[in-house]
This record gives C-alpha cells, structure tokens and sequence, in this order.
C-alpha cells in the first residue's frame, strides 16, 4: 500500500517537473522587450508549480519514511534500496521513475540558471537606471551674482540668470 502510494507520488512529480520543464522553456525565450504581465504569469506558473512539487516531496518523505520503519531499514535508506525491497515489479516502475525524474532535473537546473541571470541583468539595467535618474536629480553647488557658492534649494532643474 505505501509503495502503491509511493508510485503514485512519484508519478505526479514527475508530470509537475516535466510541466516545470515547459514552463521555464517559455520564460527563457522571453527578451528584453517582453511585456511585464506575460513576465508576471510566467512567473505565477512557476511558483503554483514549484509549490505542488514542494508539497509532492513532502508527502513522498513521509511515505519513504513510514516504509522504511515499517520494513526495519536504516533512516537514510535511497530509493533504490527501497526498489530492493519491493516486489520486483514496483522496483523496476521506482527505478524508472527516479530515472525518469534525474532526466528532468539537469535541463530544469540549466533553465533555471539562465533564468536567475536574465532576472539579475533585468534587475542590474533597473538599478542602473534607478541610480543615473537620482544622480541626475542631485544638484551640484554654482556660484552666486556675488562669487559665493551656494547649493540651490527645492526642484530646481534649470537656473536662469539676468
């Protein structure tokens, strides 16, 4: 029954991985000149589907854990130990499944990668543009009529004299 369960985990990971997959495909074909709301809802799809994957794992935790006490193994008992344990064919559908998932996960990763360092040249052109607006707003001491130096007070962008 746990191992039915098991399956059946990993199975649903496995198709919110492959949608994972898809999902992080389209962000990375995404330019400079992407509308901000196909950002925001790729970004949204991303999260729902990460959070499901988070919730799958926790669940699968708990199972491999409950098999693992009820069959007296060691606590970091893998996969593929429990594929041993079982009837030979749930084993060989545990191997497939891990194998199926470990394909995923280096595609996913690269995706992600690419991601992280478009997220962080976008966020680097913002800060970028941030800091030459505010540098250009700060007003540098003049001379006054009378030779002094004074720091003009208030919005001042441009001083005209007479």
């Amino acid at each position: 029954m746990i191992l039915t369960s098991l399956i059946e985990n990993l199975e649903a990971q496995l198709e919110w991985h492959q949608l994972l997959l898809d999902v992080l495909e389209v962000q990375a074909g995404f330019t400079a000149r992407t509308a901000l709301l196909d950002l925001e809802d790729i970004v949204g799809q991303r999260d729902l589907i990460t959070n499901q994957i988070a919730s799958l794992e926790a669940g699968r935790l708990k199972m491999v854990q409950a098999f693992v006490q009820k069959n007296n193994m060691e606590p970091d008992s893998s996969l593929e130990m429990i594929a041993a344990e079982a009837n030979p064919e749930q084993g060989a559908r545990l191997r497939q499944l891990k194998a199926q998932l470990l394909a995923l996960v280096t595609p996913i990763r690269q995706f992600a990668l690419l991601g992280a360092e478009k997220a962080q040249a976008r966020s680097n052109c913002y800060s970028e543009v941030h800091q030459s607006l505010h540098r250009s707003f700060k007003r540098t001491s003049t001379y006054s009529q009378y030779g002094q130096v004074s720091t003009p007070k208030g919005s001042v962008f441009l001083t005209r004299s007479v």
